[in-house]
C-alpha cells in the first residue's frame, strides 16, 4: 500500500510514527526516518481508516509533538 511518494507503510517501523491532529483539524503524520531524522511530515492527510491501518500493518499510532522518542 503506498501513501505518501514511493512510501511503503508496511515497510516502515511503528514507532517511527506520530499521529498529531492539524490546526485544519485533520489528522498529520510525522515520520522520524533514518535518512531525514526526526518530523519528516510523510502524509499531509492521512485519507485512510486508521482502524484498517492498524489491522492491516500493525501500526500504532500514538498522540505526540512530532519528536522522535523511543
Amino acid at each position: 500500500m503506498k501513501l505518501s511518494g514511493d512510501v511503503d507503510v508496511a515497510r516502515v517501523e511503528a514507532k517511527h510514527y506520530r499521529l498529531l491532529k492539524g490546526c485544519d483539524g485533520f489528522p498529520h503524520v510525522w515520520w522520524a526516518g533514518q535518512s531525514g531524522g526526526c518530523g519528516v511530515l510523510i502524509l499531509e492527510r492521512l485519507c485512510i481508516n486508521l482502524c484498517n491501518l492498524h489491522r492491516q500493518f500493525k501500526l500504532f499510532f500514538t498522540e505526540g509533538s512530532g519528536q522522535h522518542g523511543d
